[in-house]
């Protein structure tokens, strides 16, 4: 199963996007980003992962565009945000110009192929002009049989793009999250 089938599959059946993305664990992710974009002065925000749309509740983002690889999610997400700029996410060249910020949270973890990760990753370093924000697991764990999860060692990813550097990580508050989180500015235009 593809990793848009799988996302398809599990909100067609009524389920949400996940723990991660409803009460206190919104709430902190929020403080993050929240915290992340005053902090570098970002007023435009691209999301990969919007996922059912619950989390941006939480945002303070005065222009927001979301991309999800599920049709599925991008229908729910717009009966929850109906002026939210949405649109299905393919990785490549998206055409979408540059956003002061990219944030991707708890959604790279999901990535099974290895191109359409690292695809990605330049999809969200390509379109940000001051900063980026990713949640995800730092360190290479085996695949869960069973699971939607693929968990990298994931800070050398960064060499890749060596016009951001790391402002800080902020670990995520154990037990109830496992993805930290990864802040980054933009060190020249």
């Amino acid at each position: 199963m593809t990793d848009a089938a799988y996302w398809d599959w599990r909100y067609a059946s009524g389920q949400t996007s996940g723990a991660g993305s409803y009460g206190k664990n919104a709430e902190y992710k929020a403080s993050v980003v929240n915290t992340f974009l005053a902090e570098i002065g970002a007023t435009s925000v691209l999301e990969f992962g919007c996922g059912d749309g619950n989390q941006l509740s939480y945002y303070h983002i005065p222009v927001y565009r979301g991309l999800d690889v599920s049709r599925k999610a991008i229908e729910l997400c717009r009966k929850r945000h109906p002026r939210a700029e949405l649109s299905l996410y393919e990785p490549g060249d998206l055409g979408l110009g540059m956003y002061d910020a990219t944030i991707c949270l708890e959604v790279l973890m999901h990535v099974s192929d290895e191109s359409e990760f690292v695809r990605t990753l330049d999809d969200i370093f390509g379109h940000a002009s001051k900063g980026v924000l990713i949640q995800t697991t730092l360190e290479a764990r085996p695949h869960g049989e069973g699971t939607q999860e693929w968990h990298r060692d994931f800070l050398p990813y960064l060499e890749r793009y060596p016009d951001f550097r790391i402002l800080r990580i902020v670990e995520a508050p154990k037990p109830d999250m496992i993805c930290d989180f990864i802040l980054l500015e933009r060190t020249c235009n």
